[in-house]
């Protein structure tokens, strides 16, 4: 599974307007927007990083891109919750649905459901629960990827649903453009999943490849990313 040859290509941190002393991830980019989660307190002490916030959730923010610089990040508060988590978003190939994760947390535990969120016109509109074709009762869907492979637009996620090889599996499901609903979610297999979790599933269009990462596969130990 793993590549050993070696990667010649630079590795640049984004500047501080992206990147804090906290957490960011699960970026997208749509237009000339760069969209990322990130887990920030809205006020912090930056002698010693003390928190202020009462709600220290994770969010979403954007920042746009100007001949090459990003500007400054703001909050999208459309999309945000006070006492959820949002994050980990992914545009439908006609950039007019977002979806994105909406997880509550106990004890660094998180339950997650897919949502999904209209954009139009540079607004965000109505956003909807996926029905349980997608989100199972009581289990942990996440980290949604849509793409289109062979005209049909389809859904990646992780989840920890009925008929999961172990831990986080990669799942997909088509999606019906004519209906608006999407097909009975199916498991990515063994070549993909292992006894251990699989997450933040990536299809790459032009190479058809699926990037993913593992605790499972043989690799540099913890999560490391296979395609």
């Amino acid at each position: 599974m793993r590549d050993s040859s070696a990667i010649d290509q630079a590795i640049i941190r984004l500047p501080e307007n992206i990147n804090s002393n906290n957490s960011e991830f699960g970026h997208t980019v749509h237009g000339n927007s760069f969209i990322f989660s990130s887990l920030r307190a809205d006020s912090i002490n930056d002698i010693n990083e003390e928190v202020y916030s009462k709600t220290y959730k994770t969010k979403l923010y954007t920042s746009e891109i100007k001949n090459g610089i990003f500007e400054e990040n703001k909050k999208i508060t459309s999309l945000e919750s006070k006492k959820l988590n949002a994050g980990n978003g992914s545009f439908s190939s006609d950039g007019k649905r977002f979806y994105f994760s909406m997880c509550s947390d106990i004890g660094y535990s998180y339950s997650c459901k897919i949502l999904v969120a209209n954009f139009e016109n540079g607004e965000w509109s109505t956003i909807d629960t996926l029905n349980e074709t997608i989100n199972e009762p009581g289990k942990n869907t996440t980290m949604p990827f849509i793409t289109k492979i062979s005209g049909k637009e389809m859904l990646f996620f992780a989840s920890d649903r009925e008929g999961t090889k172990g831990g986080m599996d990669i799942w997909y499901s088509v999606y019906d453009e004519a209906k608006k609903v999407f097909s009975v979610a199916k498991n990515a297999g063994n070549k993909v999943n292992s006894a251990a979790d699989e997450i933040t599933p990536y299809y790459d269009n032009e190479n058809k490849v699926l990037y993913f990462s593992s605790e499972g596969w043989p690799g540099m130990g913890g999560f490391d990313v296979f395609k």
